[in-house]
């Protein structure tokens, strides 16, 4: 086998390899979809075999890694390149737990999470009609940052201001929040990776002093609509148990886990 950077001719090869999760492999997906095989910001490598058949793949989005394989000599081989340009590697938990003792940096954090979809919305959660969720604009990625950093449960993972507008003046993102009177984003829910196919639900958020009320809740619940409305599946990663009961109440459903490693 082949350890190569992946192009635009090898993309019937790399989809039909990713669509055998493609739950687990929406950030791949939805990166491929939404900035191709040529940018300075993504590169996609992968082991291919001598029929052309890819193999494994690795992502790399601005500096951080989604390997996906499940072979521990191909894994062993994507190491190197991630140890060498990575501040972040995550993926589905069994990958990544198979190329940790092959990583050459430290591990500063690390999360594990619950990985959920959505296949149906609960239609008699009780809802919140008369709330003001608006949609965010490249205009109001400070204010996103501004409220995400004052979450203690986010830790210390960076969130690239870059990407971030990236997402939102692309599409391969958005992001629903509520204000309160003073105009101070308080509570707000995005997506990253949407693709054709599906769309992962990041940076649920509340400012402590405004849970309690289900304000991310409602925001949860508008960005699922849309998404279904538009035939995406909607997808998510928690570890609080508080949050899963709602994820769950909205009719989520647990299918793995996911796991996200820090470097320094």
């Amino acid at each position: 086998m082949i350890f190569r950077r992946l192009k635009e001719e090898d993309n019937q090869a790399v989809m039909e390899y990713l669509m055998q999760e493609p739950e687990f492999n929406l950030f791949i997906i939805g990166d491929i979809e939404n900035f191709g095989y040529n940018t300075d910001f993504q590169t996609i490598w992968g082991m291919v075999d001598s029929g052309n058949r890819v193999q494994g793949i690795l992502l790399k989005y601005y500096s951080s890694f989604i390997p996906y394989a499940y072979d521990r000599e191909i894994l062993k081989r994507f190491a190197p390149l991630i140890s060498l340009g990575a501040r972040v590697v995550s993926g589905k938990q069994e990958i990544i737990d198979i190329i940790k003792p092959y990583l050459t940096k430290n591990i500063i954090e690390e999360k594990k999470d619950y990985f959920a979809r959505l296949r149906e919305l609960n239609r008699s959660i009780p809802l919140d009609k008369g709330l003001k969720i608006k949609r965010a604009g490249v205009k109001d990625v400070d204010r996103l940052l501004e409220l995400r950093n004052q979450i203690a449960e986010f830790g210390s993972l960076p969130l690239n201001r870059e990407a971030v507008v990236k997402k939102l003046k692309t599409g391969s993102g958005r992001v629903y929040y509520l204000e309160d009177n003073t105009g101070r984003m308080v509570s707000s829910a995005a997506t990253s990776a949407e693709n054709s196919l599906s769309a992962m639900i990041v940076g649920v958020a509340t400012l402590p002093e405004y849970r309690k009320r289900g304000l991310a809740t409602n925001c949860v619940y508008r960005i699922c609509e849309d998404l279904l409305a538009e035939k995406k599946t909607p997808c998510l990663f928690y570890d609080n148990p508080e949050a899963g009961k709602i994820y769950r109440r909205i009719g989520f459903e647990e299918i793995g886990n996911w796991s996200i490693i820090q470097l320094d």
